[in-house]
């Protein structure tokens, strides 16, 4: 348990390294995703990119995801998504993530996981 907690530690304190302003008040998927389903080139983040984001399990591979993500946005990026996303990174936050990224009307709270049903 203790071993977790350092973890998280050091995943925090290496990505909030790179931030350089925060866009507080953002949603963090929603500047990843594009505009509307039918422009999925205005995405910052191409989806693809973003599901390996949403995979990322450890540690290693989420600070590299979010190394990268932050380079894809100039180093700007909501301080509390960045935040969440070290050391909350849950199933059900990937779900709530995933209809933001995708502009999805529906409240994945009460549904089944997108990332699992494979409808990322």
């Amino acid at each position: 348990m203790l071993r977790v907690q350092y973890e998280t530690v050091g995943l925090l304190a290496a990505t909030l390294a790179h931030l350089r302003r925060d866009l507080r008040g953002a949603s963090l998927a929603r500047i990843l995703g594009p505009e509307a389903l039918d422009r999925l080139a205005t995405a910052r983040m191409q989806p693809i990119r973003f599901r390996s984001l949403l995979r990322a399990e450890d540690a290693n591979e989420r600070l590299l995801a979010l190394r990268r993500m932050l380079a894809m946005l100039d180093h700007a990026a909501p301080l509390a998504d960045l935040v969440a996303a070290c050391v909350d990174w849950t199933e059900r936050r990937r779900a709530r993530w995933t209809y933001k990224y995708w502009r999805a009307g529906a409240n994945p709270s009460n549904q089944g996981n997108p990332i699992s049903a494979g409808t990322e």
